[in-house]
């Protein structure tokens, strides 16, 4: 593409060989910046859209937090996105309910997301688990209830 706006500039003798030249440049600068995957935190989970106007309670933001954290594994490992590994509707639905069976996950999930079909134990035993631990959030949750009193 390059070589071609370089030519046709050259044949007619364009006077925009200045502007031409200038888009060469800006579009390699775009072409070599390098995309990275933003970093998992602690309190990443508490960006999801959508969860501050939730209302949850510690164990669903415990659930929400460690689906969060496999989700983001998952999507390394298998060079996804997030979104398509488990979207975060879906993710706040099941915290939401907060299954803890294969059947009643399979039953909670709307449409079907391949990753989590193929890994249902180890998301229930991820809720499990986060359950278990869920009072490690209860100042997640009122720092999400300032936060939602305060854009009120």
């Amino acid at each position: 593409m390059r070589m071609k706006l370089r030519s046709s500039s050259a044949d007619d003798g364009s006077p925009d060989a200045p502007l031409i030249e200038g888009i060469i440049i800006i579009g390699y600068d775009i072409c070599m910046q390098l995309y990275e995957k933003e970093l998992l935190t602690d309190s990443s989970y508490q960006h999801i859209y959508g969860l501050q106007g939730a209302g949850f309670n510690a164990q669903q933001l415990a659930v929400v937090a460690g689906l969060h954290g496999w989700r983001d594994v998952i999507a390394r490992a298998e060079d996804e996105s997030t979104g398509y590994v488990l979207p975060n509707k879906t993710l706040t639905e099941i915290a939401k309910q907060m299954p803890l069976t294969t059947n009643k996950l399979k039953r909670s999930m709307k449409s079907k997301h391949p990753y989590v079909e193929r890994n249902l134990a180890a998301v229930v035993s991820i809720i499990k688990y986060s359950v278990q631990n869920s009072a490690a959030y209860e100042a997640a949750v009122e720092h999400l209830k300032e936060r939602r009193l305060e854009s009120s």
